[in-house]
């Protein structure tokens, strides 16, 4: 199982990566949605992304979940946004589909480690 992250600053990206692969992930990185693509093309095991809302170049990971589910995505979506999470957007998503959350920044270590637990355990309950 892999968890691609997705974040335009490459320094908390890498970051992050560092955290989760100390808690033994197997952890992708991609600074846009390009590179996302491209990593979902070449890997079948990526059961969990972690994507920033607002990229650079006006790319938006809240879209993105939205491609990713129109084009039968079938894993785990972590949010992460420094903004208003009562967005009708995020609020509908959260109550529609187990599979997607939504993480405010600024957050700890702790607090990411236990929305991956939960989601991970909300999706193999899914799977049931």
């Amino acid at each position: 199982m892999q968890i691609l992250l997705i974040d335009d600053d490459a320094v908390l990206l890498e970051m992050i990566a560092r955290r989760l692969e100390r808690r033994n992930f197997n952890v992708a990185q991609a600074v846009n949605l390009t590179d996302a693509r491209k990593h979902l093309v070449s890997s079948s095991d990526t059961l969990l992304i972690i994507s920033d809302m607002y990229l650079a170049n006006l790319e938006n990971g809240l879209q993105f979940y939205y491609e990713l589910i129109n084009t039968g995505y079938k894993g785990c979506f972590i949010l992460t946004t420094g903004d208003d999470m009562t967005d009708p957007r995020i609020t509908d998503l959260r109550k529609s589909n187990p599979d997607f959350t939504c993480l405010p920044k600024p957050y700890s270590s702790e607090t990411m480690y236990t929305t991956i637990d939960l989601a991970l355990t909300r999706h193999q309950r899914a799977e049931k």
